[in-house]
């Protein structure tokens, strides 16, 4: 939900190109934002396991 609406946002009421947009991931010029949205993916199976809920 987070990326649709970053670039539905980005390419539409912002009017930014698809590569402006896609700048904020590419982690070899130091922008980490695409490591921010694997940990909040990982995060609730990662607790889940750490608890024993997950099998």
């Amino acid at each position: 939900m987070t990326l649709f609406f970053e670039f539905l946002f980005g390419r539409f009421v912002a009017r930014r190109s698809c590569g402006e947009l896609l700048q904020a991931y590419n982690i070899l010029t130091g922008n980490l934002w695409i490591l921010v949205l694997v940990v909040i993916a990982v995060s609730p199976f990662l607790v889940a396991k750490l608890r024993g809920l997950a099998s």
